[in-house]
């Protein structure tokens, strides 16, 4: 009777609002098929759609991308958008939640099961028809012994959802230490964008150690690289520990978090290397005269 009136519809609402999506499926059967979120024009994000059609074809069967949906005139000018997306999970997906591909996969049709020997007629007069369907369980549940090969026909679809996951990588990291100032520190990073084709929904922040952003940088779309260079002070990014971290990242591609170690030296012009580390993963970082010279220490 009313939006998310349903516990199963609550449930979905609950998840997606306590997690963020770029990309998301919900799995339907009754057809074949391949549908895409849709605005008042078309298609919510046209080119893009168009693109993930392309790369269906190649991985899954084509009966899945050759009802694909691409909605034509299909909304009237006098009905308004409320009446006609209400209802639907990847509108309230793209718009409430800014998942960027929403999409309607349907993995099973049997059409068999709709075949006039599927239907008894209940009553049938001068003004009424009412027929009993008595094959809709195998018209949307596929018998078991094929479950197996639908997985199989779409499996490629489900990889391809998390090779188009955004995320970063963090290439030709490199850090210096200026002695200028006491504490002032530069870093330079060439971030990737390793998704082939979704951008990183929105900017890449820098966050000190409590969390705070610091400032934000550009979006970084499909497989595109970027040279991100930051100056800061060392005193924003100290931790009870002593130790000095931050992070990069957004709610989509996720968060890396870095640990800066500041170390006394001899015969340096700055008097201090800098070790730059990832959680679970060592980076090198280098101050740049000692790391010509094979001097750097690594953390």
């Amino acid at each position: 009777p009313t939006p998310f009136s349903e516990p199963e519809t609550q449930a979905v609402r609950d998840f997606m609002i306590q997690h963020r999506f770029a990309m998301a499926y919900s799995l339907h059967s009754g057809t074949n098929a391949t549908l895409f979120s849709e605005n008042n024009y078309g298609w919510t994000e046209p080119s893009l759609y168009w693109q993930i059609v392309q790369d269906y074809r190649s991985i899954i069967p084509n009966s899945y991308t050759d009802i694909y949906f691409e909605p034509e005139n299909i909304l009237q000018a006098h009905k308004q958008p409320s009446t006609i997306l209400a209802g639907n999970w990847d509108i309230w997906a793209y718009f409430e939640r800014n998942v960027l591909v929403p999409i309607t996969f349907e993995i099973y049709t049997n059409l068999s099961s709709v075949l006039p020997t599927s239907e008894r007629i209940v009553l049938e007069n001068s003004t009424h028809l009412i027929l009993e369907w008595f094959g809709i369980y195998g018209y949307f549940t596929p018998e078991y012994m094929y479950i197996n090969d639908l997985w199989n026909d779409i499996r490629s679809a489900f990889d391809y959802l998390l090779i188009n996951t955004p995320r970063l990588d963090f290439q030709d990291m490199g850090a210096s230490y200026f002695a200028k100032s006491n504490d002032h520190i530069v870093i330079g990073f060439d971030i990737k964008n390793l998704s082939p084709r979704l951008n990183t929904i929105q900017q890449i922040g820098f966050y000190d150690s409590s969390f705070t952003l610091i400032f934000s940088h550009i979006m970084l779309y499909a497989s595109y690289s970027n040279l991100w260079t930051f100056d800061t002070y060392l005193s924003v990014l100290e931790n009870t520990d002593g130790n000095y971290t931050f992070f990069i990242g957004n709610d989509y591609v996720g968060y890396r978090e870095f640990i800066i170690q500041v170390v006394e030296t001899e015969n340096t012009n700055s008097g201090y290397t800098i070790g730059l580390s990832i959680v679970g993963l060592v980076i090198m970082c280098f101050c740049f005269k000692k790391f010509l010279h094979g001097k750097s220490k690594f953390y």
